[in-house]
C-alpha cells in the first residue's frame, strides 16, 4: 500500500537513494529528512502555511504528553484493538496532529500499520520525528484530497478534525471501521467560563454521516486538573478560544498555576451502510 499523487491520483513509487516518491505521470514529491512527504501541491494551498502554527502544535504536544486526554487515547486504542482481525490493520488517522494518538493506539497494537495525514507541515514534522518505525507514515496532505488508494484502510479516525464522508468511504475497505471524536455538551467548560461573559454548552454530537451507519456511541466525561503554569497556558494555545481570547484574559489564564477542568468526549463508531 503506497501514498498516491494528489495532482493525478496515480500510485506513488518510493525511491530510497534519491529521497523522493514519484508517480508514473512523473510527478516528484521529496521526503525530509524526518521522514515524512508534503503531499499538498502549491495550487491546493488557501495559505503559505496552513494549518495550525508551531507554537499551537507545541502547546498540544505539552499538554496531551502530561496525560490529560489518556482516557480517549485508550478508549480509541481499545475499540481498534477489538476488532480481532488476524490480518495486520490499516489505520489512518485524519488531522494527526503531532501523532500522539497514533502513537498510544501502536503501543497497544503494534503489528498495524498506521497513516497519519494533517495539513500543518510542523505538526506532521513532529510526528514523523516522533516515530520512525516502518510502521509508521506521515504525510502534510488535505483531507478533503486524502493521497492513499482507494478502499485499502481498515480503520478511519477523525478526532475534533473536518474530512468529507465521500473520502472516507472511498478509503474505507468494505466493512472498515469509521471512528469520529467530538466534543461533549461540557467539554472545557470551566475554560470557556474564563474567556465568555456568558459560556455555552457544545451542540449535540454526530449521529449521522452521509453513507453509513451508527454502531455505538460512548460518551466519556471527567475533571482534569491542570497543574503549572505552562501546561494551563498550553491548553489555551492548543485550543481555537486562543484566537477568540482577549489579550487581558489570555494574561490572566497565562498566568494561572493550576485548573480544573471538564473534558467531556463523545466517541461515535460508524460502518458503511449496506448497499
Amino acid at each position: 500500500m503506497s501514498w498516491t499523487c494528489p495532482l493525478c491520483q496515480l500510485s506513488l513509487t518510493l525511491n530510497t537513494a534519491q529521497r523522493q516518491y514519484r508517480c508514473a505521470n512523473n510527478h516528484c514529491f521529496d521526503i525530509a529528512k524526518e521522514g515524512y512527504c508534503n503531499l499538498i501541491p502549491a495550487q491546493q494551498k488557501n495559505s503559505k502555511n496552513p494549518g495550525d502554527s508551531k507554537a499551537m502544535i507545541r502547546a498540544r504536544r505539552l499538554f496531551l504528553a502530561a496525560g490529560y486526554y489518556d482516557n480517549l487515547a485508550q478508549t480509541v486504542a481499545d475499540i481498534v484493538a477489538d476488532l480481532n482481525t488476524e490480518q495486520a490493520l490499516h489505520c489512518l488517522e485524519v488531522g494527526c496532529g503531532e501523532g500522539y494518538y497514533l502513537r498510544q493506539i501502536a503501543a497497544q497494537i503494534p503489528h498495524a500499520q498506521y497513516y497519519g495525514i494533517d495539513i500543518s507541515k510542523e505538526a506532521i514534522r513532529l510526528a514523523a520525528k516522533g516515530d520512525r518505525s516502518k510502521q509508521h507514515q506521515y504525510a502534510v496532505a488535505s483531507s478533503y484530497n486524502i493521497p492513499l488508494q482507494e478502499h485499502s484502510m481498515d480503520v478511519i479516525i477523525r478526532n475534533f478534525a473536518p474530512a468529507p464522508s465521500s473520502q472516507i468511504l472511498r478509503l474505507l475497505k468494505p466493512g472498515g471501521l469509521f471512528i469520529v471524536v467530538t466534543p461533549g455538551a461540557e467539554h472545557l467548560y470551566q475554560l470557556r467560563q474564563q474567556i465568555y461573559r456568558e459560556p455555552t454548552l457544545h451542540d449535540n454530537p454526530v449521529t449521522a454521516v452521509e453513507g453509513f451507519d451508527l454502531v455505538e456511541q460512548k460518551r466519556l466525561q471527567r475533571t482534569i486538573h491542570i497543574q503549572g503554569l505552562a501546561e494551563v497556558s498550553s491548553l489555551l494555545q492548543m485550543t481555537p478560544y486562543y484566537w477568540q481570547t482577549s489579550d487581558k484574559d489570555k494574561d490572566t489564564l497565562n498566568a494561572l498555576d493550576e485548573l480544573s477542568c471538564s473534558t467531556d468526549f463523545v466517541v461515535s463508531l460508524f460502518r458503511q451502510q449496506a448497499p
